[in-house]
């Protein structure tokens, strides 16, 4: 008896691209919201 094992590259790197996106998106948010003239009270109130 043989067992076989297939993986789908295709959807693996779809899933990385889509994940990748996902970071930058955010990323590129978190940036935006950043350079918001509230968000220099906010961060040194954390600690940031």
């Amino acid at each position: 008896m043989a067992t076989r094992i297939t993986v789908d590259t295709v959807q693996a790197a779809n899933s990385m691209q889509a994940m990748r996106q996902a970071i930058s998106a955010n990323t590129n948010a978190w940036k935006a919201i950043k350079n918001q003239p509230f968000c220099d009270r906010i961060l040194s109130s954390t600690g940031e």
